[in-house]
Protein backbone atom coordinates (compact mmCIF):
# COMPACT_ATOMS: atom_id res chain seq x y z
CA UNK A 1 0.00 0.00 0.00
CA UNK A 2 3.00 2.38 -1.05
CA UNK A 3 1.04 5.61 -1.64
CA UNK A 4 1.44 9.30 -0.96
CA UNK A 5 0.40 10.54 3.04
CA UNK A 6 -1.66 13.65 3.65
CA UNK A 7 -1.50 14.49 7.38
CA UNK A 8 -4.21 16.63 8.50
CA UNK A 9 -3.75 18.75 11.82
CA UNK A 10 -7.08 20.43 12.83
CA UNK A 11 -6.92 22.91 15.66
CA UNK A 12 -9.79 24.28 17.99
CA UNK A 13 -8.41 27.75 16.98
CA UNK A 14 -10.35 30.19 18.99
CA UNK A 15 -9.97 28.33 21.89
CA UNK A 16 -6.28 27.53 21.94
CA UNK A 17 -5.53 31.23 20.90
CA UNK A 18 -7.38 32.88 23.83
CA UNK A 19 -4.92 31.95 26.13
CA UNK A 20 -0.88 30.62 26.71
CA UNK A 21 -1.07 26.80 26.97
CA UNK A 22 0.29 23.96 28.55
CA UNK A 23 1.47 21.14 25.96
CA UNK A 24 -1.43 19.13 27.24
CA UNK A 25 -3.70 21.97 26.97
CA UNK A 26 -2.54 21.58 22.96
CA UNK A 27 -2.66 18.44 22.82
CA UNK A 28 -6.44 18.64 24.05
CA UNK A 29 -7.46 21.58 21.64
CA UNK A 30 -5.58 19.51 18.18
CA UNK A 31 -6.56 16.42 16.46
CA UNK A 32 -4.44 14.48 13.40
CA UNK A 33 -5.60 11.69 11.12
CA UNK A 34 -3.79 10.78 8.24
CA UNK A 35 -4.72 8.82 5.11
CA UNK A 36 -3.46 5.50 5.69
CA UNK A 37 -3.97 4.32 9.09
CA UNK A 38 -5.25 7.03 11.55
CA UNK A 39 -8.40 7.88 9.39
CA UNK A 40 -10.53 9.15 12.15
CA UNK A 41 -9.55 12.22 14.15
CA UNK A 42 -7.19 11.97 17.54
CA UNK A 43 -5.28 13.81 19.62
CA UNK A 44 -1.64 14.29 19.07
CA UNK A 45 -0.36 12.22 22.27
CA UNK A 46 -2.93 9.62 21.07
CA UNK A 47 -1.94 9.43 17.09
CA UNK A 48 -0.35 6.19 15.98
CA UNK A 49 2.83 6.67 14.15
CA UNK A 50 1.67 7.60 10.41
CA UNK A 51 3.30 5.30 7.69
CA UNK A 52 5.41 6.81 5.42
CA UNK A 53 6.59 5.17 2.36
CA UNK A 54 10.12 5.57 0.72
CA UNK A 55 9.89 7.83 -2.46
CA UNK A 56 6.28 8.79 -2.06
CA UNK A 57 5.15 12.53 -0.43
CA UNK A 58 4.24 13.61 2.65
CA UNK A 59 2.37 16.83 2.88
CA UNK A 60 1.22 18.16 6.18
CA UNK A 61 -1.75 20.67 6.34
CA UNK A 62 -3.70 22.64 8.60
CA UNK A 63 -7.24 23.63 9.00
CA UNK A 64 -9.67 25.02 11.69
CA UNK A 65 -11.86 22.91 13.67
CA UNK A 66 -15.63 23.65 12.12
CA UNK A 67 -17.96 21.62 14.37
CA UNK A 68 -18.90 25.30 15.18
CA UNK A 69 -17.80 27.35 12.25
CA UNK A 70 -19.04 30.92 13.89
CA UNK A 71 -16.45 30.25 16.34
CA UNK A 72 -13.34 30.23 14.85
CA UNK A 73 -14.79 31.83 11.74
CA UNK A 74 -11.94 34.03 10.03
CA UNK A 75 -8.81 31.93 12.00
CA UNK A 76 -6.41 30.58 10.05
CA UNK A 77 -4.16 27.58 10.65
CA UNK A 78 -0.83 27.52 8.83
CA UNK A 79 2.08 24.75 9.31
CA UNK A 80 5.33 26.69 9.50
CA UNK A 81 7.49 23.70 9.50
CA UNK A 82 8.06 19.92 10.59
CA UNK A 83 11.37 18.97 12.91
CA UNK A 84 12.83 15.01 11.91
CA UNK A 85 16.06 15.03 11.61
CA UNK A 86 16.45 11.60 9.49
CA UNK A 87 13.77 10.50 7.60
CA UNK A 88 14.20 13.34 5.21
CA UNK A 89 17.73 14.12 5.00
CA UNK A 90 17.25 17.27 6.34
CA UNK A 91 16.67 18.50 10.24
CA UNK A 92 13.75 20.87 9.65
CA UNK A 93 11.53 21.06 6.53
CA UNK A 94 9.42 24.74 6.14
CA UNK A 95 6.35 25.57 4.86
CA UNK A 96 4.84 27.56 1.83
CA UNK A 97 2.03 28.75 1.57
CA UNK A 98 0.60 26.96 5.12
CA UNK A 99 1.45 23.62 4.08
CA UNK A 100 5.03 21.56 3.98
CA UNK A 101 5.39 19.01 1.50
CA UNK A 102 8.51 16.40 0.84
CA UNK A 103 9.57 13.61 -0.72
CA UNK A 104 10.85 10.25 1.72
CA UNK A 105 14.01 9.57 0.56
CA UNK A 106 15.21 6.46 -0.51
CA UNK A 107 18.77 6.71 0.01
CA UNK A 108 18.24 8.48 3.70
CA UNK A 109 15.12 6.71 5.15
CA UNK A 110 16.15 3.19 3.65
CA UNK A 111 17.52 2.06 7.08
CA UNK A 112 15.23 3.16 8.83
CA UNK A 113 12.69 0.87 7.32
CA UNK A 114 10.68 -1.28 10.53
CA UNK A 115 12.79 0.40 13.54
CA UNK A 116 10.86 2.12 15.78
CA UNK A 117 8.32 4.68 14.96
CA UNK A 118 10.31 8.37 15.66
CA UNK A 119 8.83 11.64 16.92
CA UNK A 120 8.97 14.37 15.02
CA UNK A 121 8.08 18.08 15.41
CA UNK A 122 4.93 19.87 13.66
CA UNK A 123 4.95 24.37 14.54
CA UNK A 124 2.20 25.48 13.37
CA UNK A 125 0.87 29.16 13.92
CA UNK A 126 -2.55 30.34 14.54
CA UNK A 127 -4.09 33.25 12.25
CA UNK A 128 -6.57 35.40 13.88
CA UNK A 129 -9.12 37.34 12.47
CA UNK A 130 -8.94 41.54 12.31
CA UNK A 131 -5.33 41.40 11.75
CA UNK A 132 -4.44 40.02 15.18
CA UNK A 133 -0.85 38.96 16.61
CA UNK A 134 -0.39 35.34 15.44
CA UNK A 135 1.24 32.77 17.94
CA UNK A 136 2.68 29.77 17.57
CA UNK A 137 2.39 26.24 18.80
CA UNK A 138 3.73 22.84 18.38
CA UNK A 139 2.94 19.03 18.71
CA UNK A 140 4.84 16.09 18.34
CA UNK A 141 3.45 12.77 16.54
CA UNK A 142 5.57 9.83 15.48
CA UNK A 143 6.14 8.96 11.89
CA UNK A 144 7.22 5.55 10.78
CA UNK A 145 9.26 4.47 7.34
CA UNK A 146 8.24 1.71 5.24
CA UNK A 147 8.79 0.11 1.82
Amino acid sequence: MSKAVIITLTVDAYKLYKKDNTKWQINDKCTLMDNISNTTPVPPDEFLPTDVYLGKSVQWLGQCKIDDPNVNSGYNIGIDSIVYPSLFGTKTLHGKGGCVTVNVKDNTASTLVGNTPEEYSINFTIYPPDNGSPKAFSVDPKLQANN
